[in-house]
């Protein structure tokens, strides 16, 4: 007789579930769902087919692929967020939910300072980039960039921009503030004389 499919009851089980059958470690699995380990043992206890489902993942199919450790998944993190700029793509990089990231981001001043850091990196390289763009224009048989969403990008940041700038030149952060939004609005312009010269409009 087969066995029925067990269907899960609470919002995180689900995502548990899923962790765990790819990690088979209750622990990490526990936080990629967003809940804590000890939450996971009271349930084992209290619901049978819960475990019983638990015990079926762990011993289905080859054994999972190691889940990253902090220290090897928070380098690479930041290392794809440094070039991206971009928090869900560099999660997935380092073979972690980005929920995992902004927990870490919350409990470890350090990450936190780090993570600043690589965005501002980032941005940095996107403005250098989409600038570089603008002047020479792109290679007719090159990779399309999409400049209006490099500049909303960019725009999304620049708070974080504002603050970085006025720590570097000692100056007040609402004059920071205006120097980058001038800076956006400078990029912006460039942009729309592309895109005018081209035939498309940005929005």
């Amino acid at each position: 007789m087969a066995r029925k499919k067990y269907e899960p009851r609470l919002a995180w089980e689900a995502a548990f579930l899923k962790s765990f059958g790819q990690l088979r470690n209750f622990t990490r699995a526990a936080e990629r769902a967003g809940i804590s380990p000890n939450t996971v043992k009271k349930y084992r206890k209290r619901h049978a087919a819960f475990e019983a489902e638990c015990q079926r993942l762990k011993s289905s199919g080859p054994p999972a692929r190691p889940a990253p450790t902090p220290g090897q998944w928070k380098k690479k993190f930041l290392a794809g967020l440094a070039e991206t700029s971009n928090v869900s793509a560099s999660a997935e990089s380092a073979g972690i939910p980005a929920r995992e990231a902004y927990q870490a981001r919350r409990s470890d001043e350090a990450f936190a300072r780090k993570w600043h850091a690589a965005l501002v990196e980032g941005y940095e390289h996107l403005e250098m980039e989409l600038l570089s763009r603008l002047r020479a224009g792109e290679a007719k048989d090159g990779p399309k960039f999409d400049n209006g969403a490099a500049l909303r990008l960019l725009a999304l940041h620049r708070d974080t921009m504002a603050q970085e700038h006025a720590q570097r030149r000692n100056m007040d952060a609402a004059r920071a503030r205006q120097i980058i939004d001038a800076k956006l609005e400078e990029l912006r312009q460039k942009v729309i004389s592309r895109r005018e010269a081209e035939g498309q409009t940005i929005q």
